[in-house]
């Protein structure tokens, strides 16, 4: 995602940041986190390991708005996988990805745009090994 166009709507690229000092990480910045120095933009691989995963899961309603509890309870449930990926390049990232992904999982990230928002989020994918 290119950081001067916004972070859901902009080309699909995965970019990382790194300071003059070597710090990376994922998440635009105007400066460093750790040492406010001046910041590049750099590609990233999107190869990594996960971390850390866990799955949410919510309601899934046809109708827009409030459900009542009814509703709710009559409503299908989705379920979404959220991992922390560890990059091959040092940067932790959060992704989406299949609920029950491994942890220690190999995955690529890649930049994908969410089928109801429409807006661009990171999925990992888990790579043969």
């Amino acid at each position: 995602m290119t950081i001067s166009d916004g972070l859901t709507t902009a080309e699909a690229r995965l970019l990382g940041q790194r300071c003059v000092e070597g710090h990376e990480w994922y998440l635009p910045r105007q400066r460093c986190p750790e040492c406010a120095s001046a910041v590049s933009v750099f590609e990233l691989s999107g190869s990594g390991t996960v971390f850390a995963q866990t799955s949410l899961h919510r309601h899934v309603s046809a109708s827009a708005g409030f459900a009542t509890g009814s509703e709710r309870a009559s409503a299908k449930k989705e379920a979404i996988g959220i991992a922390l990926v560890d990059l091959d390049e040092g940067v932790r990232m959060m992704a989406r990805c299949i609920p029950g992904t491994p942890i220690g999982s190999r995955v690529v990230v890649s930049i994908v745009r969410d089928r109801a928002s429409h807006k661009l989020v990171p999925l990992c994918e888990v790579v043969a090994g």
